[in-house]
């Protein structure tokens, strides 16, 4: 108990509290304990405290809330407009829409909203898009500046590159890349697949995905540009 260890480059607040006092109570006085306490900078009284009987607790926890200058501590939080602009967003992805261009979505956002009185500018539509692409719930596709509303396809669409993967009798691990970017692939009986313009463009996301994360390589030939999965 000698040592002293800092966790923090700022000025803290030090507390001593014995714990488990119901078996057995302090092992040593309370005067020693107080001593100790003083000379170490701890804040007096020490505090007794038993997780199991709850004694002592209550006082700690008001103590630590009390020693704690929340002046300050950073504010950090979503204002109400950050939240009004992910409602309206989620709203248009639970209603089906599969994607959509970021300045058709910003016009949506801005006609539904203006009756409300409530406003917002590009850096603030920006960070919404990216808070929500964080856990996924939607995806801005680096070309072409379309947000994708239901991710969810991408996996769709990359099962049943793999699935055709599965089918080839001569099991190469490869494919055409203007196969997979066309969506001439393998899909179960029940899949209804997206419109044009829409799977042309998740295709593209797909592919682009499947590349980065390393999942297939692109190999130019003379039979054109094959995409080759290692694990297949």
């Amino acid at each position: 108990m000698g040592q002293r260890y800092h966790a923090s480059r700022k000025p803290f607040v030090k507390m001593l509290a014995a714990g488990r006092v119901d078996v057995g109570g302090l092992r040593v006085s309370r005067s020693e304990i107080e001593k100790f306490a003083q000379d170490r900078g701890f804040g007096v009284p020490v505090l007794e405290t038993s997780a199991k009987t709850g004694e002592g607790c209550e006082a700690l926890k008001e103590r630590i809330l009390k020693a704690i200058d929340w002046s300050k501590i950073a504010w950090r939080t979503s204002p109400k407009l950050f939240k009004r602009l992910k409602d309206e967003i989620v709203r248009l992805k639970d209603s089906g829409r599969v994607m959509m261009r970021q300045n058709e979505l910003k016009d949506v956002l801005v006609l539904t909203l203006a009756g409300e009185g409530v406003h917002f500018g590009e850096d603030e539509f920006k960070a919404v898009l990216g808070l929500l692409a964080s856990p996924g719930v939607v995806w801005a596709l680096e070309f072409g500046s379309w947000v994708l509303l239901q991710p969810e396809w991408v996996n769709v669409y990359a099962q049943a590159v793999i699935q055709t993967l599965r089918t080839d009798e001569d099991e190469r691990g490869c494919i055409q890349e203007d196969r997979v970017l066309g969506g001439e692939l393998s899909y179960p009986p029940e899949l209804k697949r997206l419109p044009g313009e829409e799977e042309k463009f998740v295709l593209l996301g797909m592919h682009q995905t499947l590349l980065q994360r390393g999942l297939c390589l692109r190999e130019p030939t003379d039979k054109g540009t094959l995409l080759i999965f290692p694990s297949y």
